[in-house]
C-alpha cells in the first residue's frame, strides 16, 4: 500500500509539472492574447474604437482566465500581479477614447514581456514552455 500512494504521488506531481509546461487551454490563451494585442495594435493605428474595444475586451477576459491559472498554480505571485495588469490595462484600453490609450497599451506589453521574461523558455525544438 505504502508503494501504491508513493507511486500515485510521484505520478501526480509529474502529471502536474509536464501539464503546466504544455497545458493546451494555457497554450490557447497566449495565442488569443497574441491575435487580439495584433488586432489591437492595427484597431488603434486605423483609429476604429469599436474594433479597438472589441479586443481590448477579449484580451481583459483572457488575462483574466491566465490570472487564476497563476493563482490554482500557486507558485508565482508575480506571474498572477503581471496577468492582473495586463488586464487593467486592457479594461483600461476598452474604456478609453482613441486619443488616450498609449499609456495603457505600453502597461499591456509591458505585463506580457515582464511576464514572458520571468516564466517562459525555449525548449531545444524551438516550442516555448513555463519556467
Amino acid at each position: 500500500m505504502k508503494r501504491f500512494l508513493t507511486t500515485m504521488t510521484l505520478g501526480g506531481g509529474l502529471a502536474i509539472l509536464l501539464l503546466a509546461e504544455v497545458d493546451p487551454q494555457y497554450q490557447t490563451w497566449m495565442k488569443a492574447a497574441g491575435a487580439n494585442t495584433g488586432a489591437l495594435k492595427k484597431a488603434l493605428d486605423a483609429k476604429s474604437d469599436a474594433d479597438a474595444a472589441a479586443a481590448a475586451k477579449s484580451l481583459e477576459g483572457v488575462f483574466k482566465e491566465v490570472a487564476e491559472y497563476w493563482e490554482k498554480r500557486g507558485d508565482a505571485p508575480d506571474a498572477v500581479g503581471f496577468a492582473k495588469e495586463a488586464q487593467s490595462a486592457a479594461k483600461e484600453i476598452a474604456s478609453e477614447s482613441q486619443g488616450d490609450t498609449g499609456a495603457s497599451f505600453g502597461k499591456l506589453g509591458a505585463a506580457c514581456k515582464n511576464c514572458h521574461a520571468a516564466h517562459r523558455e525555449k525548449a531545444e525544438d524551438g516550442t516555448w514552455k513555463i519556467k
